[in-house]
């Protein structure tokens, strides 16, 4: 009988790493979960979909889950996203941004828009937030915004439009140097432009519309209101002031 010789060591060493070379994938492969990807047992998936596993929804880390890089910036406020597409007060949603209201082109501190700041521009006015027209300083004479003139019974100026007249307007006269037909309101309240190159005149009912320009009332245009048209205030026509008439200056009553 043969002995049957012993094989060595290291071809049994051998067998054992080819047979766990062969083994080893299966034993480090991960089953598949139920949604189709793998997870490392005994671990949880939290993410939100944002590339962010904190999943709180801020897919940069900015704090800002809007992404828009400005954590203080609050929904519906100025220059920040809207709010479900609604906006703070005096504030309305462009394109996802709340801007402030008034046509596109709305510029703040002009006609018509917001104040900038409290302020206006060209002699407007603030009130309530809004640039105006100013009150008009002459009694139920003012800018007709409608028409684009000054006219009876409107209550505001436009600083573009001087209310102020030319001295010495004429019903009927030829128009001076710098009235149109845009006129211009006395300090009586009446309305004066031109028109067809003659002085057109409308009582407005504010003062005593005299049409002599000096403010008085008493139609003679010296400005001294007694009526007598010489500008000395007497009274008498005379001119030189002391009331007789006689015009020497004495006051005796005697030439």
């Amino acid at each position: 009988m043969m002995r049957q010789m012993a094989k060595p060591w290291f071809v049994s060493v051998e067998c054992v790493l080819g047979l766990a070379l062969i083994t080893l994938p299966f034993g480090c492969t991960t089953p598949p979960t139920a949604d189709g990807n793998t997870a490392a047992e005994g671990t949880t998936s939290s993410g939100d979909g944002d590339g962010d596993p904190t999943g709180d929804g801020d897919g940069d880390g900015d704090g800002d889950p809007a992404g828009d890089g400005d954590p203080g910036c609050t929904p519906g406020a100025f220059n920040c996203e809207c709010n479900g597409g609604l906006c703070d007060e005096g504030l309305m949603c462009v394109d996802g941004t709340c801007e402030l209201e008034g046509p596109p082109d709305c510029t703040p501190g002009t006609l018509d828009c917001m104040c900038d700041n409290g302020a206006c521009a060209g002699g407007l006015e603030c009130i309530a937030d809004i640039c105006g027209f100013p009150a008009s300083p002459y009694p139920n004479c003012g800018w007709d915004n409608g028409n684009g003139w000054n006219a009876c019974g409107e209550v505001t100026e436009n600083p573009a439009e001087p209310l102020m007249c030319p001295e010495g307007l004429e019903p009927g006269g030829a128009c001076p140097m710098g009235l149109t037909i845009v006129g211009c309101c006395d300090e009586n309240g009446n309305n004066w432009w031109c028109e067809g190159g003659s002085v057109a005149f409308d009582d407005c009912g504010g003062g005593t519309g005299d049409g002599d320009g000096d403010g008085d009332g008493d139609g003679d245009g010296d400005g001294d209101g007694d009526g007598d048209g010489d500008g000395d205030g007497d009274g008498d026509g005379d001119g030189d002031g002391d009331g007789d008439g006689d015009g020497d200056g004495d006051g005796d009553g005697e030439p």
